[in-house]
C-alpha cells in the first residue's frame, strides 16, 4: 500500500486514497481548533491515514497523528482527527488518574468540531454541494446516542474502572463528553481554562481550579462545568 504525501496549508497528509477533499477537510479542522489553540498554526502537522492503522493515535512526542478512517468517510475523518488533535494541542499530558478526563475532553472536541462544521458559515462549497453540513451534525448526534449514562460526580467512588481503564470504557466517556459539549459550544473560552488549570500534572485539582477561576474571571461557563464534577473536585481535596 502506497501512502502518498500531500502538502496542505496546515498539514503533511499521507494516505492511500485519491481524495481531493480529505486535505481540505483536515485544514478546516485545524483552523477551527486553532481559534482555541493558536499554536497549531505554527508548524505543519504530519498525519498518516491508513486502514493498516489499528486505531487513531497521537504520538507522545507529537511527531505525527495516525488515523484509520474509511475512504470518502468525511465524518469519520473529522471525528478521529479532532479527537487526536486535542491530545496534540494540550501542552501537558494527563497523569495516570486523569487519563479518563483527557479522553472525555478529546471525545467532546470531536463533537465540538463536527458541530462547528455543520454551521453554514463554516463550510466550503465543495462540501455544501454534497449536503455534508447536514451529515456532520447527524454523525455527531448518532455517535453521542451510543453512550452509557453514569453519575459523573460519583466517578471517584463508584466508577474506578473508568479511572483505571479509560480506553476500555468509551461509552461512559462519551456520556461525559455529551454533558460537556453544550457548555463548550456556548463558552469556548473553557478550552483556555483547561490549559490554565494545569490539570494534567497536578493532583491538587481544587487549588488549580480556584486559581483558574480567578485568572479568567468567575463566569457562568466555569460554574456550569464545575457543577458537572462537583463531588469529584471535593473528593480530590480530601
Amino acid at each position: 500500500m502506497v501512502l502518498k504525501p500531500i502538502q496542505t496549508k496546515h498539514t503533511i497528509y499521507y494516505s492511500p486514497y485519491d481524495s481531493d477533499y480529505d486535505p481540505q477537510i483536515l485544514d478546516m479542522v485545524v483552523e477551527i481548533c486553532s481559534v482555541n489553540f493558536p499554536e497549531l498554526l505554527k508548524n505543519k502537522i504530519t498525519i498518516i491515514n491508513s486502514p493498516a492503522n489499528t486505531s487513531p493515535f497521537c504520538y507522545f512526542d507529537k511527531s505525527r497523528i495516525l488515523l484509520c478512517s474509511k475512504e470518502n468517510h468525511f465524518c469519520q475523518l473529522v471525528y478521529q482527527f479532532a479527537h487526536e488533535l486535542l491530545h496534540y494541542s494540550l501542552t501537558q499530558q494527563a497523569n495516570n488518574n486523569l487519563h479518563w478526563f483527557e479522553e472525555a475532553l478529546c471525545e467532546m472536541n470531536s463533537h465540538y468540531v463536527l458541530n462547528k462544521l455543520s454551521a453554514p458559515q463554516s463550510i466550503t462549497n465543495f462540501l455544501d454541494s454534497y449536503n455534508y453540513r447536514h451529515n456532520f451534525k447527524d454523525y455527531s448526534l448518532e455517535t453521542l446516542e451510543n453512550c452509557v449514562a453514569i453519575s459523573i460526580p460519583d466517578i471517584p467512588t463508584s466508577y474506578q474502572h473508568i479511572i483505571s481503564y479509560p480506553y476500555s470504557h468509551r461509552d461512559e466517556l462519551r456520556y461525559i463528553a455529551k454533558q460537556m459539549l453544550p457548555i463548550f459550544l456556548e463558552y469556548p473560552e473553557l478550552f483556555e481554562y483547561i490549559q490554565a488549570m494545569k490539570i494534567f500534572n497536578s493532583q491538587d485539582i481544587i487549588e488549580d481550579f480556584e486559581f483558574s477561576i480567578q485568572r479568567l474571571g468567575i463566569s457562568k461557563s466555569i460554574m456550569l462545568l464545575r457543577s458537572i464534577f462537583t463531588k469529584w473536585y471535593l473528593s480530590l481535596q480530601c
